[in-house]
């Protein structure tokens, strides 16, 4: 490793995943059964229950067992916006009751999956953070996330609606 030759090392290892520990890790195992928070939440377990998650993001596939659509995931929708294509205010396209608005990069539908996600397809042995809770998704493009404006537009516009809560945005930039 010394060698000038050498630019890099890498160890051969195999993937684990660590979901399961996720709960320990982040916390989330200590706050479901904390009898400071159950006790307002009339002795249930804290899980999301009664809260809308808007995750907007490349969208939801809500035909995944653990993001079913109507139960899960109540609204799946994508967004379109064409300003600049035309003169004026050209007012956003919103696509609704769609089963899969993320048809492409399957990252909305990831994130989705750690928000609430049921556990349906491990047997409940994996699942999001927030199980009990209900997600609305908000496709905003692809790779480029174009029409992010017109989501946070679309969401502040059904926040009572929706019952909408949480805005989930786990989206970044480069920085350049």
């Amino acid at each position: 490793s010394a060698l000038p030759s050498v630019r890099s090392l890498y160890s051969n290892k195999t993937l684990e995943f660590f979901t399961h520990e996720t709960r320990v890790i982040t916390g989330q195992s200590r706050v479901a059964g904390d009898t400071s928070l159950t006790s307002r939440n009339n002795g249930l377990p804290v899980s999301g229950r009664g809260v809308t998650v808007a995750v907007l993001d490349t969208g939801v596939d809500a035909t995944h067992p653990d993001l079913a659509y109507g139960s899960q995931v109540i609204d799946n929708v994508r967004v379109l916006d064409f300003q600049g294509t035309a003169l004026g205010f050209v007012y956003p396209q919103v696509l609704g009751g769609l089963v899969d608005s993320d048809p492409i990069m399957g990252h909305g539908t990831f994130v989705a999956g750690v928000v609430a996600g049921t556990g349906a397809a491990s047997r409940r042995y994996y699942g999001g953070m927030a199980p009990g809770a209900r997600l609305l998704g908000v496709g905003a493009g692809d790779a480029s996330l174009f029409f992010v404006l017109s989501g946070f537009d679309y969401i502040l516009s059904h926040r009572v609606d929706q019952n909408i809560r949480v805005v989930n945005c786990s989206f970044g930039i480069s920085g350049l």
